[in-house]
Formats: structure tokens, C-alpha cells, sequence
């Protein structure tokens, strides 16, 4: 069912069904960590991204890809992408935006291992972090450097409950052109 023009509830119903050659009437949940191909020809292609086929779940199933279509169209977004955790979000985020040289402004109160991939894994790739309190906007600001691409905050901050104003660090972000 095309959704793009109905209401959120039959967004949550119908985005992203997969309908399966045997007629299921909601998308089935494929519980597979390998898909089987039709012949080695077939397998070869999935495997080079010339066929649209699933080839290990940890890269994609339809179970999988319905959700990520289903969440892209309750968020009115183009695509979507799930993953296995936080982490893995966050990281796959930094993977994507940041190069040689960028600068990120994280909230000081960080979750303890988001403060590891990036004091301790992403320095290697020439990644500057300052860690920051969020809560002064003011404080954000005096911290931004032309190389800075992302502004990281988790609010309310772990352990310590502090709370960063989203909107004036989202509209500050804005105005410097920083995600």
C-alpha cells in the first residue's frame, strides 16, 4: 500500500509491508542468518551488488528492511537504517559524517562508551573531541571551530540527570551549519 499521503496510524500499520510469495497477510519475520541463492551465478551477483537479494542477515533480511522502511515513513524520511544497538548508531553516525581533521563537541556526562570510541578510537583517524557542559549554550558556542561537524549530546546526561536545552543547541548547531 502506498502511504505517503495517509495518516499516522495507517503509516504504523502499512509502511514498509512485505508481502512473501505465499500470500502472508502481515510481513513474516525471517528468522534466517544465511539466504540460499539459486544457483552460484545468482549467489555471485547478491554477493557483488548486482542483485537485490539478501545474503547474511547481519547485512539485511526483510524482516529487517521493512522496519527501516516502516520507520523512515512514520519519520517522513527517505530511507532508514536499523541497527543492533546504540552504539552501533552512534558509531555508524561519526563513520559517515567525520574525516581527518573534524572537530566534535560531546556533552562532558557521557555514556561511558561513547566517550571510548571517540577519545580512544577515532583520535587514530586525526578526530578532535572536546568534551563540553552542554547545559550552558553559551558554553557550546565558545567551543564551535570552523572543522567542527557534529554537536553529540545526550540529554538527560547519564549518571548525573543534567539537561541541555535541544532546541537552543539544535538551533545553535544550525546556524553553524553543524549536525
Amino acid at each position: 500500500m502506498d502511504t505517503k499521503n495517509k495518516g499516522f496510524n495507517t503509516k504504523l500499520i502499512h509502511a514498509g509491508d512485505v508481502h512473501d510469495e505465499w500470500g502472508s497477510a502481515v510481513t513474516p519475520i525471517y528468522q534466517t542468518s544465511t539466504f540460499a541463492f539459486k544457483n552460484a551465478r545468482h549467489g555471485a551477483d547478491c554477493f557483488a551488488g548486482n542483485d537485490p537479494g539478501y545474503i547474511y542477515t547481519r547485512i539485511g533480511n526483510p524482516t529487517i528492511h521493512a522496519l527501516e522502511c516502516k520507520m523512515a515513513e512514520l519519520e517522513n524520511g527517505y530511507r532508514g537504517i536499523a541497527l543492533s544497538s546504540g552504539m552501533a548508531a552512534v558509531t555508524t553516525v561519526y563513520m559517515t559524517l567525520l574525516s581527518q581533521g573534524s572537530h566534535i563537541i560531546s556533552t562532558s556526562a557521557v555514556y561511558g562508551p561513547s566517550r571510548n570510541v571517540l577519545e580512544s578510537h577515532f583520535t587514530k583517524f586525526g578526530v578532535r573531541t572536546s568534551f563540553i557542559d552542554t547545559t550552558d549554550i553559551a558554553n557550546i558556542e565558545k567551543n564551535i571551530l570552523p572543522e567542527t561537524k557534529v554537536l553529540y549530546l545526550e540529554t538527560p546526561a547519564n549518571p548525573t540527570l543534567a539537561i541541555t536545552d535541544i532546541r537552543r543547541a539544535s538551533e545553535l548547531a544550525h546556524k553553524h551549519g553543524i549536525l
